[in-house]
């Protein structure tokens, strides 16, 4: 790493300003960070962000305060805090390169320090705060290699935010079924907040679908009718709601007819040559379950594979329902015009399924 120590703790979304970073320390901006440095760079307001390695960190709680190094962590938690304001209390957040099982959980409402000797006082809120993220790494699944020499786990970055006085919440920028650009509330929200200007919501998630070309899950508060980035990550989409998407970001610009055609993965595209249901009637559910085929099919409901293959030698389609499916119901499964479980399906010693 050509960075110096000082170099490596940097605000990606400054108090008032627009960030600038330069092309190495762009490259240690991953995950979450990535996003908030893009937004903040593409002029969207951003909630106050800086960020940390795990080598400076590591540094400066060896330092003393008074020292370069020390002072130089001072100036970048200054670049939370508005001019002539007290310092607001914080969020720590963890940002890796890919999703990791074992991350620390955002740690929110931290006393920011009260003197700079505290500002990297292991035995104060946010020097703790901060190391328990970085130690979290430890616990996952790595994403880091030691290649050439090279510790990448020096790399790893945690993010310190200034908090927001209101409860943040969080928003689809497109919906995962339709492909329609947002806000939309996500599966088992309740309801998104009366928004005090639709039109300032609909144009973020257009801004954050620009950068990002996916479905994102926004993590937001409102302020004076405008919306204030925190955090976001990617989430899987239905490859229509995908080719719905890909057509927006054409029709709006963001995206070339090449570029669209690219980004849409060819092995999805049977999943949309099957039969749907297209009417408009509403009907009430009996139950839900969940879905193993793709597309839509009717038929007779059976409840075992034997049952399953008894229709289908009298010629007559049916839907196999269970609790969940195994290897053993594949002469089932294959009988069945349709499969509908409770839980899931499983069926590991089948690569095909």
């Amino acid at each position: 790493m050509s960075l110096t120590i000082s170099q490596q703790m940097f605000a990606i979304a400054p108090v008032n300003e627009r960030p600038l970073l330069s092309r190495e320390q762009e490259r240690l901006v991953v995950g979450k960070a990535a996003w908030v440095f893009a937004m903040a760079k593409s002029g969207q307001r951003v909630c106050p962000t800086i960020c940390i390695t795990r080598q400076a960190w590591e540094a400066v709680k060896e330092a003393k305060p008074g020292s370069p190094l020390h002072t130089s962590w001072i100036a970048a938690l200054f670049k939370l805090v508005p001019k002539g304001e007290e310092p607001p209390k914080l969020v720590v957040r963890t940002a890796a390169q890919t999703h990791m099982a074992g991350l620390a959980r955002v740690r929110g409402k931290v006393d920011a320090p009260k003197r700079e000797s505290e500002a990297a006082d292991p035995s104060k809120p946010l020097a703790r705060a901060i190391d328990r993220a970085f130690e979290s790494y430890l616990h996952g699944t790595p994403v880091w290699t030691i290649d050439t020499g090279r510790d990448l786990s020096k790399e790893q970055i945690v993010l310190v935010q200034a908090a927001t006085e209101q409860k943040p919440f969080s928003i689809l920028t497109r919906d995962l079924s339709t492909g329609e650009l947002g806000p939309v509330k996500l599966h088992g929200q309740s309801e998104l907040p009366q928004f005090a200007n639709p039109v300032t919501a609909r144009r973020f998630c257009r801004k954050m679908d620009g950068l990002a070309g996916a479905h994102m899950v926004c993590l937001v508060v409102e302020e004076n009718g405008e919306l204030v980035f925190l955090s976001a990550r990617p989430v899987q989409a239905s490859i229509s709601a995908n080719l719905e998407a890909a057509i927006d970001r054409v029709n709006s610009g963001d995206w070339t007819p090449r570029k669209a055609v690219s980004e849409i993965d060819p092995a999805q595209l049977p999943q949309i040559l099957h039969p749907r249901l297209t009417g408009k009637k509403r009907v009430a559910a009996l139950a839900n379950g969940l879905g193993v085929s793709p597309g839509a099919a009717s038929g007779a409901i059976v409840f075992s594979s034997e049952d399953a293959s008894r229709y289908r030698a009298r010629g007559k389609d049916c839907i196999l329902v269970s609790v969940e499916t195994g290897p053993s119901d594949i002469e089932g499964m294959q009988a069945a015009a349709g499969i509908l479980t409770a839980r899931a399906m499983k069926c590991r010693s089948l690569p095909h399924c």
